[in-house]
């Protein structure tokens, strides 16, 4: 009870001061609509078999407000994970460890500030750390129900994010650890560990089967990912997979719009218009059908494009080549360290260093070998997409016992330099502890906030000014992933997403004058810089009927972007 209140009131402080929302719950509030519609395929078209809409879906009908639904049941799974959490660190290593690695867990700043954002990230780490102590049980036990219950919690984990797949590794992995010494019962084992697995393909035939049956597809998990993969393996190894470059084709093809019932307030109270259109990753092109995109009715004549500049901008746009990006392996080891918090990368590598006899054991190193494989997975996404720290939180968690470890070698490190001098009492001890414990978590804690929550808050004060100035209904386009925020708040609709690197391209005047968005968000991101913003402004204004917004009348910096409007 004492680690749940532990968990509880540092992510209830947090809860309570952050009132916005984060981009990504656009997105899953979206396929959450489309699914109560019955539009399956608009409702798995980005995430696949999801279990968070389907969350969404159900807290949106509790009987009050669905972001508090939300961002309180994200408090209560980033809680709940404490038990499991407790109960496979003491079985792996033992009780004082565990209560260390819970107190480490519910004072780690990164994941009290994630907790209460309305994303599927509290529910994903409570089902993985669920689906580790099972599996771990399992295994150690040799029970077939603890088979079964660790199937469940396998497909719901890899249904919510598809990191969950690693879990395959320790299934596997601690099966071949524990044929060995399971003399009598390896065919039991090996029988439970098939149960175990098969409970995936299972439960996905009978969602299929049933709630899903006059869908005219079967789904599946999430196969961005994979693709991904694919096209990194067949650029690194000239060895292309049939699936390969499937993922940058989704992205390009345009994007269906439902009609979503009603909206309220500015983006506070019930749905939004924006959920009827998500950005794509990368831009959708416009539909020649389209009334906004037709030339008939656009209110520029066809002279007034940009000279010497071809009529189909956005084929331009939408080709063009991926940006360099140097240094990327030191940017991810800077990001897997902010995922940590440099407290806890240090407590966490002295903690193997001096428990390398303990990480060399097998069941150590099959956790050691899903971590790095969730690294190596990390680094090829960020070659091709962003990267987020919240992606590290999986190794965090799996890691607090090793940050445990090295907070009890600190403290002993500590208390041999004291005594060299003379004896330290019992009490002397504990100050001694109390002092190193406070001072690790006054550490996490100053690092805790989030360096995409100020552009979050940014991109949600931008949407209800432009709601207020130009009313409801706007189109808009722009260059950064929030844009589906701003549109949210300005209760508008998202024409496209284009690539932060097209502001510079000379067709950007001709892709715009198509798609005719009546507002343009330009904001300074990794890829664009202030001295940038001149050469934008030139880039969109000369020829195309647009006129930048003064700053000064702006909710942004003057260094921090651009706004433009018909």
């Amino acid at each position: 009870m004492l680690l749940l209140l532990a968990c509880f009131i540092p992510r209830a402080i947090a809860a309570w001061n952050w009132d916005i929302l984060w981009v990504d719950t656009v997105h899953y509030l979206h396929a959450s609509v489309a699914l109560e519609q019955s539009d399956f395929k608009e409702g798995f078209r980005e995430f696949g078999l999801n279990v968070y809409p389907l969350v969404l879906l159900a807290l949106r009908h509790v009987g009050i407000d669905w972001q508090i639904a939300g961002k309180w049941f994200g408090v209560l799974m980033a809680t709940l994970t404490v038990v499991p959490l407790w109960g496979w660190v003491r079985r792996i290593f033992d009780d004082r460890v565990a209560l260390l690695a819970c107190m480490v867990y519910a004072l780690h700043g990164k994941l009290i500030v994630i907790s209460p954002l309305i994303i599927r990230d509290s529910l994903f780490w409570f089902l993985w750390v669920l689906s580790i102590y099972l599996i771990w049980r399992s295994i150690g036990e040799v029970r077939i129900w603890l088979f079964f219950a660790a199937g469940l919690a396998l497909t719901l984990t890899l249904h919510t994010r598809t990191e969950g797949w690693l879990l395959m590794v320790p299934l596997g992995g601690w099966t071949a650890c524990r044929l060995n010494s399971a003399t009598g019962r390896r065919w039991k084992l090996l029988a439970g560990t098939l149960l175990c697995a098969a409970m995936i393909p299972a439960s996905v035939a009978l969602v299929n089967v049933t709630w899903l049956r006059e869908h005219p597809r079967w789904e599946f998990f999430r196969s961005q990912h994979v693709q991904m993969a694919a096209d990194w393996w067949s650029a690194h190894f000239h060895f292309p997979l049939p699936f390969a470059g499937e993922s940058r084709a989704q992205n390009l093809s345009p994007l269906p719009r439902p009609s979503v019932p009603g909206a309220r307030g500015e983006g506070t109270g019930d749905i939004s218009p924006v959920l009827a259109a998500p950005p794509s990753p990368i831009v959708s092109p416009p539909v020649a059908s389209s009334p906004a995109k037709s030339p008939a009715t656009s209110p520029l004549p066809p002279k007034s494009r940009v000279p010497g500049k071809p009529h189909a901008a956005s084929t331009a746009i939408a080709s063009l080549p991926p940006a360099p990006v140097h240094g990327l392996n030191l940017k991810l080891i800077e990001r897997l360290g902010k995922g940590f918090l440099w407290i806890g990368s240090l407590l966490a590598a002295i903690g193997m260093t001096f428990g390398w006899k303990i990480l060399m054991r097998r069941e150590h190193l099959v956790l050691f070998a899903m971590n790095a494989l969730l690294l190596v997975i990390t680094r090829i996404r960020y070659a091709q997409a962003g990267l987020d720290i919240r992606y590290f939180m999986p190794m965090v968690i799996v890691g607090t016992p090793w940050m445990a470890q090295g907070l009890l070698c600190v403290i002993a490190m500590a208390r041999w330099c004291f005594e060299r001098r003379r004896p330290m009492s019992p009490r002397g001890f504990r100050i001694l502890s109390a002092s190193l414990i406070l001072a690790g978590v006054t550490c996490s804690l100053v690092d805790a906030p989030m360096p995409a929550a100020a552009s979050m808050r940014r991109e949600a004060m931008l949407g209800q000014w432009i709601g207020k100035k130009f009313g409801p209904e706007q189109t808009l386009a722009g260059n950064v992933e929030p844009l589906s925020l701003t549109t949210y708040y300005a209760q508008g609709r998202v024409l496209s997403l284009f690539p932060a690197r097209a502001c510079l391209d000379r067709h950007l005047a001709n892709y715009l004058l198509d798609l005719h968005p009546d507002t343009i968000v330009i904001l300074v991101d990794d890829t664009i810089i202030s001295s940038d913003l001149p050469i934008i402004e030139e880039n969109i204004v000369d020829g195309t009927g647009y006129h930048r917004l003064d700053a000064k009348d702006l909710p942004l910096d003057k260094n921090e972007g651009l706004l433009f409007t018909r």
